[in-house]
């Protein structure tokens, strides 16, 4: 991970505030990149289909996704990224999901939905379901589990295949009735909200890709949102790789690999008033999150060399403090952020970033702790300065303790 010192940025920050009222400011450097004081840890998988965080027993739990009908594994890991646990199935295994008290977790199989004890990592269940041979995506939306499916001959075909959407009921995965071409995307909307989201990826080869809200209240889901993104000429069409709604449900926040970081008002899928910067030159959107606490926004991304695939920074767009970047290079770290590979504790301390590199087959764990969490730095006693009548343009000399 390319690193650099950022206490230079942030006194020169903090001088910035101090000065303000005399009328005096000091230009803050640019955004550093990180510190390299986060945990990573490589995963022993050659393929990736989600994570779930369990904030209760500071658990992360992250999901194969096998093409083949060799052994599935969900990994098992602490908050300071440490190994404790292996799920291993004889069945492949794709798609992870917790309930809202952090007390079950939901494992898509092929054939099934398996529910394990988070507190003895035990199965404890198991929902029958229409065979999924393409990797099953399963979130908890309005207290219900969903769940994507779809059958073809050939993995090659998954990405064109007739895919459904369906929910966990009286024991079994049933269909909702709705489904579309492509390997649908889901996403819950905010905590506490009924709320599922749905997008249509690019690979499908759909002409122009959707992105849908359902209300999830119900016995069954209803369309009360949708967009398709092309205009009349067919440019700008959704090219989606992941998709997140704020914790105050107000924003949904669209990493597209075409146009960067949509965020769009959650009520009718309109362009919010704000948007974010752009990602930086040569950087391809992945993935993104909000923090649990609504605090800051992390916006994953592929990108070459020591430009950054990670900023994490403050979830108001009109925020103009620069992000904390991070530049993944290589075999200690991976080259970019996985598609769907960002999530955070609920009280917004940890972020979670799966990375990904070599021949798109290596996968790797990083532990994130926000700008505040670790960078708490402020100017402690009595500030002096001379000369004593601070002129604009001259030099100044500024003398205080940086704690």
């Amino acid at each position: 991970m390319n690193t650099a010192q950022r206490s230079g940025r942030l006194a020169a920050t903090l001088l910035a505030a101090v000065l303000a009222g005399t009328g005096l400011t000091v230009a803050a450097a640019p955004a550093a990149h990180a510190a390299a004081s986060d945990a990573v840890a490589k995963l022993p998988i050659g393929t990736y289909s989600g994570l779930a965080v369990d904030s209760v027993h500071q658990r992360v739990y992250i999901a194969d996704q096998r093409d083949t009908n060799s052994d599935g594994t969900v990994l098992v890991y602490d908050f300071e990224g440490r190994r404790v646990a292996t799920i291993q199935r004889e069945f492949g295994i794709s798609g992870v999901a917790l309930s809202e008290d952090a007390a079950t977790l939901y494992v898509g199989e092929r054939g099934r939905v398996i529910t394990y004890d988070t507190g003895t990592l035990q199965p404890n269940g198991a929902y029958n379901a229409a065979y999924d041979n393409c990797g099953r995506q399963l979130v908890l939306a309005g207290n219900t589990v969903w769940s994507t499916s779809a059958y073809v001959y050939q993995s090659y075909q998954c990405a064109t295949a007739s895919t459904a959407l369906n929910m966990l009921a009286d024991g079994a995965v049933n269909s909702t009735g709705w489904n579309d071409t492509g390997r649908l995307q889901l996403a819950p909307g905010a905590r506490g909200q009924n709320r599922l989201l749905m997008g249509q990826p690019k690979e499908s080869g759909a002409a122009n890709p959707f992105l849908a809200s359902f209300d999830v209240s119900g016995a069954t889901p209803v369309r009360d949102a949708s967009r398709r993104f092309a205009d009349g000429d067919g440019k700008g069409a959704l090219d989606l790789k992941d998709m997140a709604a704020s914790p105050d449900g107000t924003k949904v926040a669209v990493a597209d690999a075409t146009a960067g970081t949509r965020l769009l008002n959650a009520g009718d899928l309109s362009d919010a008033s704000g948007q974010y910067s752009a990602l930086p030159a040569g950087a391809t959107s992945t993935a993104v999150a909000f923090s649990g606490d609504g605090t800051y926004i992390a916006r994953g991304a592929q990108a070459g060399g020591s430009t950054p695939d990670l900023l994490v920074q403050s979830a108001a767009p009109a925020d103009g403090t620069p992000p904390l970047e991070f530049a993944f290079e290589g075999s200690l770290d991976g080259n970019g952020v996985a598609p769907r590979g960002l999530a955070w504790s609920q009280d917004g301390s940890r972020l979670f970033a799966v990375t990904r590199g070599g021949t798109g087959q290596e996968y790797w764990l990083h532990v994130i702790q926000p700008p505040a969490v670790q960078y708490d730095t402020r100017f402690t006693g009595d500030l002096a300065h001379s000369p004593a009548g601070a002129v604009a343009g001259e030099p100044l000399s500024v003398r205080g303790r940086l704690e």
